[in-house]
């Protein structure tokens, strides 16, 4: 997988992992059988999908690697509900519901670096105009 080498922060992945771009492909497809696409009509979104996953995997994005979830500690009752509900829905209609969150997760990576670059550029901006004054 793609764990950053020469950091002990396990936390991330820098890049889309190796399964995690096959979960998108695989579940695209999955999806488009059961929602009846048409295979000729979806060639070219295919290789474009297939070329921005691709584009993830040797990109800088940091991903959550999910290595620093605690599976055996304290668990919050909301969390074991949340849970639940999440597994009542993908065993309700696996291809709808694991589609969709795959490409959140492949998205999530370039979603958190936009959002720490603005917070960087804020508080450096903020920086700026106290030093000013």
């Amino acid at each position: 997988f793609n764990v950053m080498h020469g950091s002990d922060d396990k936390k991330y992945f820098q890049g889309l992992s190796i399964p995690s771009a096959a979960a998108v492909l695989v579940g695209m497809v999955w999806f488009g059988e059961v929602s009846g696409w048409d295979a000729k009509s979806l060639a070219i979104p295919v290789a474009i999908i297939t070329g921005i996953t691709a584009l993830l995997m040797v990109s800088n994005f940091r991903y959550h690697s999910f290595k620093d979830v605690d599976w055996k500690g304290k668990v919050p009752f909301v969390a074991v509900l949340v849970m639940v509900l999440i597994i009542i829905m993908i065993a309700w209609n696996p291809p709808i519901v694991l589609f969709p969150v795959f490409v959140l997760y492949a998205l999530s990576g370039p979603i958190v670096t936009l959002r720490q670059l603005s917070k960087i550029r804020k508080e450096r901006k903020q920086r700026d105009k106290t030093t000013k004054d």
